[in-house]
């Protein structure tokens, strides 16, 4: 700043200052002018910072495009649509391909070489995707370290429902399915029998990547027959986080991805409760290939929706060097 504009001079006698003669100050509307520019330019900068700052606290997308993520095309088959931890299965969508099969694991066995299970498995034949196995073992470890409870029978894995079952079965083609039960000297009973354990279930289940769908525990697994179990499903922790959060069941859920968040446009942006931050967005099927775009310096997952589309998961806490 120009400080000659506080400068008082004196005339030839000392004793006053000078007046102006008449006519504008220059120097004067110069000082004041060049402030005036400084003060607007540090507003912007502000502004610049400000718009920067809620852009990343509310997880805004530009155009398809995370910030500093780098784009490549995978190209997938039509048939991948029916693969993944995100797909829509009921009498209305059922499930093509079986192949997620030949991935699965007894769950006994795999439990011998990688012992840290807190539940009771009957029958001994139950297998699961590798996948749910682990996140099942740690979320039933966290309930009995957490609670001292481990009265739990992992009760229903993987199975072929028949044709006169209820829908809910369906979601045990998948892999990912769990049924569930408390198990005492007198017989078996809903989780939702004990309060503490219902509650524990329902406050933290999602950090382990499991949603409940059958939270009342009240589904058939047979023409007549209605068994005391809760049905758990395993989506990964990203997608059980924001569905938990938001009260959704899993059809609300990939239909709002689907409608509102292409990858063309803002992409979701969840907080995961395992601390780290995702970005989910949805691409449509196209033909008989489709050309799904996928970070190429992130870890990322696809799912299909079993429906006409894949949702892809970018983990934003895990970048490929």
């Amino acid at each position: 700043m120009d400080t000659r504009q506080s400068t008082v001079h004196f005339g030839s006698s000392g004793n006053a200052p000078m007046q102006p003669s008449g006519g504008p100050d220059t120097k004067k509307i110069l000082t004041l002018t060049a402030f005036a520019l400084t003060i607007a330019i540090l507003l912007c900068f502000c502004a610049v910072i400000i718009t920067e700052i809620v852009y990343k606290v509310s997880g805004g997308s530009d155009g398809g495009e995370i910030a500093d993520v780098g784009y490549k095309n995978l190209s997938l088959s039509s048939d991948e649509v029916n693969k993944g931890e995100l797909l829509i299965i009921n009498n209305s969508y059922p499930l093509k391909d079986k192949s997620n099969a030949d991935e699965l694991e007894n769950v006994y066995n795999y439990n011998l070489s990688n012992p840290a299970e807190y539940y009771y498995l009957k029958p001994l034949e139950i297998s699961l995707l590798p996948v749910t196995i682990e996140a099942f073992n740690k979320m039933t470890d966290a309930l009995k370290k957490e609670t001292g409870f481990d009265e739990i029978q992992l009760a229903y894995g993987y199975m072929i429902p028949k044709p006169e079952t209820l829908e809910c079965d369906h979601q045990h083609e998948l892999g990912t399915s769990v049924d569930i039960k408390i198990i005492t000297d007198s017989g078996t009973y809903k989780i939702s029998d004990n309060e503490q354990v219902a509650r524990w279930f329902a406050d933290n289940a999602h950090k382990y990547g499991f949603i409940n769908s059958d939270p009342n525990g009240e589904y058939g697994h047979g023409s007549d027959e209605r068994v005391a179990s809760t049905q758990f499903r395993y989506v990964g922790i990203a997608h059980a986080t924001y569905i938990a959060a938001e009260g959704l069941d899993l059809e609300a859920y990939v239909e709002l991805v689907k409608s509102k968040h292409k990858y063309s446009g803002n992409h979701l942006k969840i907080n995961g409760a395992d601390g780290s931050s995702y970005e989910v967005y949805y691409v449509a099927s196209s033909g008989s290939t489709t050309k799904v775009p996928v970070p190429e310096n992130y870890q990322y997952t696809v799912s299909g929706d079993n429906i006409g589309g894949f949702i892809v998961t970018v983990d934003l806490s895990k970048p490929v060097k």
